[in-house]
């Protein structure tokens, strides 16, 4: 196996354009010596604080892939874990973001995120592990999964800036469940519950939403009753289309609706009697939430 010594050598990738290089010096330079070399296309380092990092190759000694897993139920490592893939990936090398996708469970709170030149899965599970794994588009590397196609619909689509409605303040959630707590957790949102309904979510400026995630037991339709109250149809925009395709499981569905002012991701998990786990996933143009 031949390793450019240059991390300054470009890549083609998959259509896509040019990356910088990152081959076994670049990780070195930055993670120290490999804890173990797997074989020649691949190595793994360990981190005093539990984080252990996975790096496969392809034949000319370029980055295929990046895994970072962090200790599963230990506050703040998947945070530390989301920080060492900025570092090690950032957005730079990834590209712009083309599609996205959340699947939101029991013990699984996974985000997909398509780049130009990357795909990077988030995964925050609450029972297993957890952490951080980027595949490249590399033509020399393995092909990355593909989102289903409403996912590349992500970004509300161009309209008048006069008709949406500014997203609703935080207060409006402290009117419904109380004060939210002063910092936000490890993951970055605020947290908030009311019997078995619990509440993330992010605000930007002016205390406004950006992102806001419901999840509950007893099926979809307790959530949308909540959500008309968090962001009335009003304010929505325009409805612009309910995506056919759905990600179907063995116990349960993902589907999506697209507005003129935001996206609604749903997900739910069958149960008798329209029961069952539940979750939807509000995101805001961020132009709004200001």
């Amino acid at each position: 196996m031949r390793f450019p010594t240059l991390i300054s050598v470009l890549l083609l990738i998959s259509g896509y354009g040019t990356t910088a290089a990152q081959d076994p010096q670049f990780f070195r330079s930055r993670l120290g010596e490999p804890s173990k070399v797997i074989d020649e296309k691949s190595e793994q380092y360990e981190q005093k604080s539990g984080i252990s990092i996975g790096i496969a190759y392809d034949e000319e000694g370029q980055a295929c892939s990046v895994s970072i897993k962090s200790p599963a139920n230990e506050k703040g490592a998947f945070q530390r874990a989301v920080t060492l893939a900025d570092e090690l990936v950032p957005s730079s090398m990834r590209g712009t973001v083309i599609g996205t996708m959340s699947e939101l469970g029991d013990c699984s709170n996974a985000h997909y995120y398509d780049y130009e030149r990357a795909f990077a899965i988030y995964n925050e599970n609450a029972c297993y592990g957890q952490g951080v794994h980027v595949l490249f588009k590399r033509r020399s590397c393995p092909a990355p999964p593909m989102l289903p196609p409403y996912s590349y619909r992500f970004s509300p689509a161009p309209r008048p800036q006069d008709t949406c409605a500014a997203a609703p303040p935080k207060s409006r959630l402290e009117g419904i469940f109380g004060f939210a707590p002063p910092y936000p957790g490890s993951d970055g949102y605020f947290r908030l519950t009311r019997n078995d309904i619990s509440v993330l979510f992010v605000y930007g400026g002016n205390y406004r939403l950006e992102d806001l995630v419901i999840r509950c037991s007893e099926g979809i339709a307790q959530i949308n009753r909540l959500l008309d109250q968090i962001v009335p149809q009003n304010d929505r925009g325009k409805f612009l289309q309910r995506d056919a395709a759905k990600i179907r499981r063995v116990r349960g569905e993902t589907y999506f609706e697209k507005y003129e002012c935001l996206s609604i991701e749903y997900s739910q998990e069958y149960g008798p009697e329209n029961s069952g786990y539940a979750s939807v996933r509000v995101i805001w143009d961020r132009a709004l939430s200001h």
